[in-house]
């Protein structure tokens, strides 16, 4: 199991090679340290990154997996 410490508003980016399985955000952050610990268990050919060290590439393919990269999507098809 890896465990990572979040924080409010940081996401971990889950694939399988090139492809984006998901992206876990942290919502909402409680206690003295706004901080979670997620533990995540996942097969060897998973790769569990933390959005922030990922590579710019990775993190356009995620973008739409995002809150922000679905906000963009919605402004951009309600001006059309």
């Amino acid at each position: 199991m890896l465990v990572l410490g979040r924080k409010f508003g940081q996401s971990i980016i889950l694939r399988d090679g090139n492809k984006i399985i998901a992206v876990l955000t942290i919502l909402k952050a409680s206690g003295h340290s706004k901080q979670v610990r997620v533990g995540i268990e996942a097969d060897s050919n998973i790769n569990i990154e933390r959005f922030e060290i990922a590579t710019e590439e990775i993190k356009e393919q995620a973008k739409p997996y995002t809150f922000e990269g679905r906000l963009q999507s919605r402004i951009k098809s309600a001006s059309k």
